[in-house]
């Protein structure tokens, strides 16, 4: 469950079809439920803590109660964002229910689980590790996998007995791990005393066991609007549990099919796999969808995982807290740098017989201001990064809270500099010219995302955008639009959205939608918003996912494109070949936008 949610975090966020999920499409969402604040949805958010199972499960409750969430009261983009937000809480839902609902019977259970494991298998063969990485693919099959070999054992040893999927996982190993930690005040214990207290313990469970009225366990009457919880008693549960009254082929049969009524509801026909014609490969099945194990190989890791794209959140807030002052730092980093020139060659005698130099046998150096430093803080200085520097309170100490997350928290990304009543922030519209093969033509952007000056910022000013000597990368999701004819004219006069994202050509064997493959960069200053009407979704299909969509002005469209080509003109003047060469480049087949009278 921490897995699920450390994915959810990232900044860069994931694939889930044709579009993108990220932390700030979800904290969009997450601050309208009821009862969410958005001082809350920032802590849910906050990726500085992994280990805390109780907050990943908040989250995962949180996402599954955007399933209860309209798409009326929204806009077309944020209609489609929550259509994918609505689907990921379907594929959460059906791993996290079955282990915290009380009611659930053991058949709905497994069926849960199954339809949780074939969802993430079709969404992995599309996508690969742009939806999940390999690892967390891996450990949620093996999960199931786990379940379904136990009850398939208990139906064999004894079928009139419970079966508590709970007891499947690690629950009663993290119990042992406490009672190890709490027998005394020492919490810390070197391998000789760890065999002592584990001894220790199984000795204590042994009792237990033998007289159950020492131990009833954490009782609730009702879990009913609790969150957060990651351990239930098997004493609380109410329904049917025995092993001996399921049909776990049968179970599993159902569960591939609710898996593809979901995929069916959320994204047409063509999105249903056939897993039993996958399945019928002696070299496939859930854990090798693809014929070899996943989560095996360094490629199936996600690079959003990496430390660079899971920054503390901007949200702790502390004004009063001691920490390090600024000066001491580069002082200490100073003498980690001059230690780290002294090699083991240097403290060598030149010559047989002579004694070995050592470093002075004090805990502290001496730095460039004439300060002395502990040791132990130069280690921490030259092996550690600014973000891995805690601050000097021990409460926040305990937290997480580092150096780092303390000064975002007083230099915020939306400054007074990039936001204003003019601002373009991320979620709205704009045009853009791009190279498609040999043609320049206009493209139709979803923003996502901005990066001014290395930074990474929600809004930028209007007039940041007009600046063609800024340093800001605009990036987006290109929008595939249909034309629309008018009931009295021969010629398209205006645009629509069709509810769909454009995405490149992959290169290479690979047929997976990746997040490179569907979101674009593109320079700040050849971006121009738009500002479309909203009209019924009917206008480009039939049945329609939601209700409405976005339609542009043909109009609107030639003179964004007339006025993105001057822009690009006097910033090349006479230099045109130089210009098309800096222009973006798109290997999308759907572009450019075709018509029955032209192209755009």
């Amino acid at each position: 469950m921490a897995g699920h949610a450390t994915q959810l975090r990232t900044r860069d966020g994931f694939q889930v079809w044709d579009g993108m999920c990220n932390r700030h499409r979800l904290l969009h969402f997450l601050v309208k439920l009821h009862g969410m604040s958005e001082e809350k949805a920032h802590q849910l958010l906050d990726p500085a803590d992994k280990q805390n199972v109780p907050k990943a499960v908040s989250l995962l409750q949180a996402i599954c109660s955007l399933q209860q969430f309209p798409l009326n009261p929204l806009h077309p983009s944020e209609q489609s964002d929550l259509r994918r937000f609505h689907f990921l809480g379907e594929v959460l839902s059906s791993f996290l229910l079955p282990f915290i609902t009380l009611d659930m019977p053991l058949d709905q259970q497994i069926i849960s689980l199954v339809k949780y494991a074939h969802l993430i298998c079709a969404c992995w063969i599309r996508h690969g590790n742009s939806f999940m990485s390999g690892a967390l693919y891996a450990d949620g099959q093996a999960i199931v996998k786990n379940i379904i070999f136990s009850l398939a054992k208990q139906q064999i040893l004894d079928e009139a007995r419970d079966f508590h999927i709970i007891l499947d996982g690690t629950d009663r190993l993290e119990q042992v791990f406490s009672d190890a930690r709490t027998q005394d005040h020492s919490r810390n214990f070197d391998v000789l005393q760890l065999s002592q207290k584990l001894a220790t313990a199984s000795t204590i469970n042994n009792i237990f066991l033998r007289n159950p009225e020492l131990d009833r366990g954490h009782t609730r009457l009702s879990l009913a609007g609790a969150s957060g919880v990651d351990h239930v008693n098997p004493a609380s549960c109410t329904s049917n549990l025995t092993s001996g009254s399921v049909n776990i082929q049968a179970l599993w049969a159902s569960g591939q099919r609710e898996a593809n009524v979901v995929l069916v509801h959320y994204f047409g026909e063509g999105a249903a796999i056939s897993f039993t014609t996958l399945f019928s490969d002696p070299t496939k099945d859930l854990l090798r969808p693809e014929g070899n194990y996943i989560g095996a190989t360094a490629s199936d890791s996600m690079d959003k995982y990496h430390e660079s794209n899971c920054t503390p959140s901007n949200n702790v807030r502390t004004s009063t807290v001691p920490i390090v002052d600024s000066d001491d730092e580069d002082n200490i980093g100073d003498v980690a740098a001059r230690a780290a020139n002294v090699n083991i060659e240097d403290l060598l005698p030149s010559s047989p017989g002579q004694p070995i130099q050592t470093l002075p046998s004090t805990h502290f150096l001496p730095g460039p201001d004439g300060k002395e430093y502990y040791k132990g803080s130069i280690v921490s200085s030259y092996f550690r990064g600014g973000r891995a520097k805690k601050v000097v309170e021990r409460t926040l100490r305990a937290r997480g809270v580092t150096l780092e997350s303390l000064r975002e928290s007083q230099n915020p990304n939306t400054t007074d500099v990039l936001s204003g009543d003019g601002a373009v922030i991320v979620g709205d519209l704009a045009a853009t010219i791009v190279r498609a093969g040999e043609r320049v033509c206009l493209v139709v952007i979803h923003i996502v995302g901005f990066v001014f000056n290395k930074s990474r910022v929600d809004r930028v000013a209007i007039e940041i955008l007009e600046q063609m000597d800024t340093n800001l990368v605009v990036t987006g999701e290109v929008l595939e639009i249909l034309p629309m004819r008018s009931h009295d004219e021969s010629t398209n006069s205006s645009w629509a959205w069709s509810l769909s994202y454009l995405s490149s050509t992959g290169k290479g064997k690979s047929s997976k939608l990746t997040v490179k493959q569907a979101t674009f960069r593109f320079p700040g200053w050849l971006i121009i918003p738009l500002c479309p009407t909203l009209r019924p979704a009917t206008l480009v299909c039939d049945n329609p996912p939601q209700p409405y969509t976005w339609v542009f002005e043909e109009e609107i469209l030639e003179e964004s494109l007339l006025q993105l080509w001057s822009l690009v003109e006097h910033q090349y003047p006479d230099q045109a070949h130089e210009a098309l060469a800096d222009l973006p480049s798109l290997s999308i087949d759907e572009l450019p936008y075709r018509s029955g009278g032209g192209t755009i």
